[in-house]
């Protein structure tokens, strides 16, 4: 048997105790820790609660969200169904943040954050058929990465509720996830957007906007100019893509959401007012910046002009994006 020399003794001194053999003895310990770990795999329930109320919002995947000034909060309950007690030496409840990139056999994880309550049992066993409560409560002040999820890379946040056997016995977690949304300071300084784009002696235009930089429920204003055209237009559009790039992970071009600015040919000198309502774009985040220095997301805003032929002319320019405070902040 492994263990040499000390495990021998222990069990010999097991077997003059309890009056049986060393054999016998090492059996019994062994039946029961296979005993415990059967039970806290099947017969110990885990379940967290959160405290979301009823103006809680929530996103497509029923997940709660949370803002600046929240509190993630609630209860962790540790239930046991057995007939006997339990080892316990730790319970904590964690709040935990995850990058993964990329995806199938080459996705990498991280964990980039973490915060740790622990509670020690009164006693040293879970008594059969008992309950113990946890509440717990984390700030999401602390925090400073958003929940950010496409096909590539995801950011999510997980509390996770873990109950530790003592040495040598399964430990057993469960966790939910929760959506965070952290409002941003406004960039102090976004001049305008002003460029001309277009094909020698065949078409020339120009796009104004009023900033380069909005909140993620602002309005885009400005204007598409053409100041010439020798071209048959179909149409014109205003496209807002986002370039996401990772770690090991080459930049990929995303369309977010596109505005018709014309259909038909213009004349020349032909101004087109531009409106754009971000808030009706659901995919649409803040601009992030190495974040963790695994993964960043930038956003361009494209010209795209088709012709009969379905020739498509475009240029982009970088624009960014924040998240303003709640309006009652």
């Amino acid at each position: 048997m492994r263990g040499g020399t000390a495990d021998t003794s222990a069990y010999a001194t097991l077997a003059s105790a309890r009056g049986v053999s060393a054999l016998e003895a090492a059996t019994m310990s062994l039946f029961r820790h296979l005993r415990y770990r059967w039970a806290l795999q099947n017969r110990v329930d885990l379940q967290i609660s959160l405290d979301e109320g009823s103006f809680r919002s929530r996103d497509p995947k029923n997940r709660a969200i949370y803002t600046t000034g929240d509190q993630i909060t609630g209860c962790a309950v540790v239930r046991s169904r057995v007939t006997f007690p339990l080892p316990c030496t730790l319970l904590t409840v964690k709040l935990v943040a995850l990058v993964s990139v990329g995806y199938g056999i080459s996705q990498r994880d991280w964990e980039v954050f973490s915060r740790t309550l622990s509670f020690k049992p009164e006693s040293v066993k879970l008594e059969p058929h008992a309950a113990v409560s946890l509440p717990f409560a984390f700030r999401c002040a602390e925090l400073v990465h958003d929940t950010y999820e496409s096909t590539r890379v995801r950011c999510v946040y997980r509390v996770v509720l873990s109950f530790h056997g003592y040495s040598g016995l399964s430990s057993r977690s469960t966790g939910v996830e929760v959506v965070v949304r952290l409002s941003q300071r406004a960039p102090r300084f976004f001049p305008a957007i002003h460029f001309n784009a277009g094909l020698e002696d065949i078409l020339n235009l120009e796009l104004q906007l009023d900033r380069r930089a909005y909140s993620i429920e602002d309005v885009i204003v400005g204007s598409l100019t053409f100041l010439d055209n020798h071209i048959a237009i179909r149409r014109a559009d205003i496209e807002i893509r986002r370039q996401e790039s990772g770690f090991s992970l080459p930049m990929q071009s995303v369309l977010v959401g596109s505005f018709q600015v014309l259909a038909g040919s213009p004349k020349p000198a032909c101004k087109l007012p531009i409106r754009i309502f971000l808030r009706q774009f659901d995919d649409l985040t803040p601009t992030y910046e190495d974040v963790c220095g695994l993964f960043s997301v930038h956003y361009m805003l494209r010209v795209v002009v088709t012709d009969i032929g379905d020739r498509r002319f475009w240029k982009e320019q970088p624009i960014a994006f924040w998240r303003a405070p709640p309006c009652n902040a």
